[in-house]
């Protein structure tokens, strides 16, 4: 039979007598506080002397000591009274369970090193608990009770840990900050652990604790200051870095402070659901609720904390606001983000943080807003990363330096204001920039960051949605899928792209629209103008079969940045004669018409002016002194020598170099306006020849 201690207590005051027993009878009400209302325990207000017959501590602590020696077992229950002294169980060893119900311990009872079954505290007052190095087979329940310190518990070993429906407080509104809550650090809890509706002014701190079956932490407040013209500097609300558990469950968790979870070990899953990390303060005017005042002296950091950890299962976070996330160098098989807000009142806060992060699946982020910066940089995500917004919200930046993507890049309803790095990025699947509502731009005017990137299918669509420049250096691209008209701006070096698609690789006129509207500077005083896009969409035209389209791509690309250049002749005189003579070194057939033309003109120049030309020998012109000086059309010449032919005659003028031998044979002896007609012939011809064979040498160089 189990051994019941009970006092019969002596009511001195009938109408706190009802009172206690309408709130011990009715253990649920509603109470409203803080950020919502909850159900909680009603109890008498341990403020307030009750009806409770007092005890001495050390005649219970003989009692117990004298059972153990007995080695008696069962169940010991303490009821109804006040415990006067100090209970010190001290290394005791207990063969049955001890519980305590509207029990007021007068002082902090001791349970170090103590060895038993089972502890219960039910609906009683405790100034603090010490239960370090104790071991409870069956574990530790503390239910409906009013705490002002700690529960303590470190490097206990317990069948399994419940704190439910419980409150800390200080009765005496210290303005300061004590350590007070829940402190479970290098504990091992076998069972289930489940800390559920409390309100407490105090941390839960787990560091290092190893829960077998997982922990809930469900329906909480939880602060870690209390005081007005508090001056402490703040701890976090919960602590439980380097933790291992099968599963973390967090839910309904408002929190003044920071959720630290570092080197967390979670086999199974982690679930976040509906925590709320704000900074606040208590306000003793209100009673225990919480007034809702920026604490602008205490620059207390805000974060949920998941640094390093590490998840074998899911991650789940829903409904979550906080100034701040850090996932750095966090591992975990999946993660879900649903409804999360990231948003601080400082501008360090308001980032959600995943450097480094491994994830094995997807990553999916259904974000409210992210006031600061979606970092992503570094991190392995081994499926699609899936970004959504709601409507009309944003994200301050969002960067993916450096990230390894194995899947696609999904984006829906997204506004980004300042700019998407994806430097040094390796996305095998497909990046859809068309699928942001807008993009602004960083502070260095640039919209999309590609530099060294690697991307399996790069979608621009017309970049009417990005307000900044895209660049995309030494970028190298599978699949470009860009559309016409186009409104961005578009600058890079050394890109690489495989495949065209989009109006872009139906028509070369319409990569010509797209490359003339993306890479034109839209500030004309620089003068700047990219032509590597032009090459790279060139090559991929080449690249495909069409070298036609590629070579006036690369014609128009040069044109354009010959029209920029510094100096006058440059973008003037020289630009127009390339253009026209060699097509700037892509069309050098060009030169080979201009040369026919000249031919041409030099044939009927000299054909007319026959009369004009004479026998370069001197026998020949004039044989002897009674005779006129021979001339193409007058005397024959003698046999033998070459005869006047104004075709080869213009070619000797157009191409020296052949020497038909009509140049050395006759010589022009018209007016001066005529030879010097010619030398200008000769003068061009060079000119382009030179030309040709730079254009000629020049595009087999480039290609």
């Amino acid at each position: 039979m189990p051994l019941e201690i009970r006092s019969t207590p002596t009511v001195r005051d009938p109408q706190w007598a009802d009172a206690f027993e309408s709130a011990r009878n009715s253990p649920r009400a509603v109470l409203g506080w803080g950020w919502r209302e909850k159900p909680v325990n009603a109890v008498a207000d341990p403020r307030y002397d009750g009806p409770l017959e007092p005890l001495d501590a050390s005649q219970l602590r003989d009692e117990l000591r004298a059972r153990a020696a007995a080695g008696e077992v069962g169940q010991l229950v303490l009821s109804g009274v006040h415990l006067t002294g100090q209970l010190d169980l001290l290394d005791v060893r207990l063969g049955h369970d001890l519980t305590f119900i509207n029990v007021r311990f007068e002082n902090p009872p001791a349970f170090v090193g103590l060895t038993g079954t089972s502890v219960h505290f039910d609906n009683c007052w405790i100034p603090s608990a010490n239960f370090d190095g104790a071991t409870l087979s069956r574990g530790l329940y503390v239910s409906a009770s009013w705490i002002i310190g700690t529960i303590q518990t470190v490097r206990a070993e317990l069948g399994e840990l419940r704190i439910s429906d419980c409150t800390w407080y200080d009765e005496h509104l210290d303005p300061e900050c004590a350590d007070r809550g829940i402190e479970l650090s290098s504990a091992r809890i076998a069972g289930r652990s489940r800390i559920e509706g409390c309100r407490s002014t105090g941390r839960i701190v787990a560091n290092t604790t190893r829960f077998e079956s997982g922990i809930d932490l469900v329906d909480l407040e939880v602060s870690c200051c209390r005081g007005p013209v508090c001056t402490t500097p703040r701890h976090a609300a919960i602590e439980m870095g380097g933790i291992n558990a099968a599963y973390l469950y967090v839910a309904l968790v408002f929190a003044d402070g920071e959720c630290r979870f570092p080197g967390a070990r979670i086999t199974e899953s982690l679930v976040i659901q509906e925590l709320s990390i704000e900074r606040e303060r208590y306000d003793p005017t209100s009673g225990y609720g919480i007034a809702r005042e920026l604490d602008e002296q205490l620059d207390a950091p805000c974060t949920l904390d998941l640094r390093e950890s590490r998840v074998d299962g899911r991650a789940e976070f829903v409904d979550t606001i906080a100034p701040t996330i850090d996932l750095s160098r966090a591992r975990v098989s999946s993660a879900r983000f649903e409804s999360v807000t990231v948003a601080g009142d400082r501008p360090s806060e308001g980032s959600l943080v995943a450097t480094e992060v491994e994830v094995e699946k997807a990553l999916v982020l259904t974000m409210t807003s992210v006031r600061g910066t979606l970092d992503l940089s570094q991190g392995r995500i081994g499926g699609d990363l899936q970004l959504s917004l709601d409507e009309h919200r944003s994200i301050g930046s969002l960067r993916l330096a450096d990230a390894h993507i194995a899947g696609d890049i999904r984006i829906s309803d997204a506004r980004v204001q300042r700019g998407v790095d994806a430097s040094a990025a390796a996305i095998a699947g497909a990046f859809d920039l068309t699928e942001f509502t807008t993009i602004g731009a960083d502070d260095d005017g640039v919209a999309l960051k590609l530099d060294e990137a690697v991307v399996g299918t790069l979608r621009l669509g017309d970049l009417g949605n990005v307000t900044g420049e895209v660049r995309l250096h030494r970028a190298e691209v599978g699949l470009l899928d860009a559309r016409t008209p186009v409104n961005g701006r578009l600058a890079s070096r050394q890109l690489t792209v495989e495949v065209l698609d989009g109006s872009i690789a139906e028509d070369v006129d319409h990569a010509r629209e797209w490359l003339d509207a993306a890479t034109v500077d839209a500030r004309p005083k620089t003068g700047e103008f990219w032509i590597q896009p032009w090459v790279a969409i060139a090559d991929a035209f080449e690249r495909s079969g069409r070298d036609s389209g590629g070579r006036r791509l690369r014609f128009e690309a040069t044109d354009r940045l010959y029209a920029r250049r510094r100096w006058l002749f440059s973008r003037t005189v020289w630009r127009w004669v390339t253009k026209v003579t060699i097509g700037h070194g892509y069309y050098s057939q060009f030169a080979i018409l201009w040369l026919v033309a000249l031919w041409l003109g030099a044939t009927l120049l000299t054909a007319v002016a026959a009369p004009m030309f004479t026998p370069t020998d001197h026998d020949v012109a004039v044989p002897t002194a009674s005779t006129r000086t021979v001339t193409a059309v007058s005397t024959p010449v003698p046999e033998g020598y070459p005869a006047f032919f104004a075709p080869l005659y213009a070619v000797d003028v157009v191409l020296s170099p052949i020497g038909t031998g009509q140049a050395e044979a006759w010589r022009p002896s018209g007016p001066w306006w005529f030879d010097a007609t010619l030398t200008l012939i000769k003068l061009m011809s060079w000119g382009l020849l030179g030309l040709f064979i730079t254009g000629v040498s020049g595009l087999l160089g480039r290609r």
